[in-house]
């Protein structure tokens, strides 16, 4: 799935940094991640910034493929801010790696190898400085503080990265990775993130909530003010708090997945169709650009699905129903939802556990979804020994496969 992979979890350097803002050096490791190798460099505190004057190109080769990842985040005081040379970064985008992961106390950021070329390039100084830090509400424009006013729990992060005293906003068509701490208030609400732009505009942005490290993760294609808050309240009048697909609904609508079929409804027992699923999943992905539209004979240019028709094909995820036909007004029964899921995560085989299901026989088209779908509790069948996959959807029931998949 395209949702954001959690960052590792921080190891901490063999020779922790001690001692008070008068810039102490000490050994700090760097880890190259998945393959177990470290290399020593130094580093000076001062204050909370950390500051590296040298990686060697000899030890940034022995990351191979693998991602770099410089941990600040274990030492025994805070670091937000940490300067790597210009030379080392440069080195590392004419390296093999495929990326660059700095570990802070205040959070984690892991460029892909397009933005660490792109930084690289853009760089005016001698080094290269990257800060995560909370912004007190207080430090807002008016307009700022009124977007932000009617959100829960709502917490402003910013980043920043700046060279030569000019900061670097453009990734070249990469992104960042960024994944900070933040402690929901309420167990059932969804966490959001929006980009908080200078005139007060929020634009959300694609998230994932890990309940285990208590962090947000999120795709930043430049760095700015991001705000996290926390949804609660249901949208829709005809989905109950009680409900299975409740917690799916919230998550679904909070996160721009659904917008109902209309203001206050989401009709959870209305049969999904084709477009609505492919649609959701568009949404939950993102909403990724198609590379180009598709010639379907049935789906106009124009259609509020035909981008998520567009990307579905590409992925591999749909190649229609034949005869140049992709029946977006179809009904779209279970099997159907699991396959377009199963293709979307990409796996090639399934069947890792036994078959619970007598009606899901062996050799048909959705066998090895339905099997991948019940061994990730994405479903658990309509009884303990059926699947029923020739019944239509439900919405309910579709976003409820979603949420299992994506966002819980």
């Amino acid at each position: 799935p395209t949702t954001p992979t959690t960052p590792t979890t921080p190891t901490t350097p063999t020779t922790p940094i001690s001692g008070g803002g008068g810039g102490a050096v000490s050994a700090v490791d760097i880890h190259a991640s998945g393959n177990g190798k470290s290399i020593d460099v130094k580093a000076q505190i001062s204050g909370t910034a950390a500051i590296v004057s040298e990686i060697p190109a000899s030890e940034i080769n022995k990351a191979n493929t693998d991602v770099i990842s410089i941990d600040f985040s274990g030492l025994d005081k805070k670091v937000d801010e940490v300067k790597l040379p210009v030379a080392s970064v440069k080195t590392i985008a004419e390296s093999a790696s495929s990326g660059l992961e700095i570990k802070l106390s205040t959070g984690t950021v892991a460029f892909d190898a397009a933005a660490v070329e792109a930084i690289s390039e853009a760089a005016t100084g001698k080094d290269i400085a990257l800060n995560i830090e909370t912004v007190d509400k207080k430090e807002l424009s008016s307009a700022q503080k009124s977007s932000v006013e009617g959100l829960g729990n709502a917490v402003i992060v910013k980043a920043t990265l700046t060279s030569g005293g000019k900061t670097i906003s453009d990734f070249g068509g990469g992104s960042a990775a960024v994944t900070v701490p933040y402690a929901k208030k309420d167990a059932k609400a969804v966490v959001v993130v929006y980009y908080l732009d200078d005139s007060g505009k929020l634009t959300k942005m694609n998230a994932t909530y890990d309940e285990t490290t208590k962090s947000v993760t999120f795709i930043a294609p430049h760095f700015s003010e991001y705000v996290l808050a926390e949804v609660t309240a249901l949208p829709f009048v005809d989905v109950a708090e009680s409900a299975y697909y409740a917690d799916a609904v919230r998550w679904a609508a909070a996160n721009g997945i659904t917008e109902g079929t209309d203001t206050t409804h989401f009709t959870p027992n209305g049969v999904v169709t084709r477009a609505q699923v492919v649609t959701f999943l568009w949404r939950a992905a993102g909403k990724p650009e198609p590379a180009s539209m598709n010639s379907f004979s049935d789906v106009g240019t124009d259609a509020y699905y035909a981008k998520a028709v567009a990307w579905a094909v590409e992925q591999g995820i749909t190649d229609g129903v034949g005869g140049d036909e992709f029946a977006p007004d179809a009904d779209c029964t279970r099997a159907q939802i699991v396959t377009f899921l199963y293709r979307y995560d990409g796996k090639k085989a399934g069947g890792a556990v036994d078959n619970k299901f007598p009606d899901v026989k062996a050799g048909e088209y959705y066998y090895n979804a339905v099997l991948w779908a019940a061994e990730n509790h994405i479903t658990e069948g309509t009884s303990a020994t059926a699947f029923s996959p020739a019944d239509n959807c439900l919405r309910g029931q579709m976003v409820t496969f979603l949420y299992r998949y994506m966002g819980k």
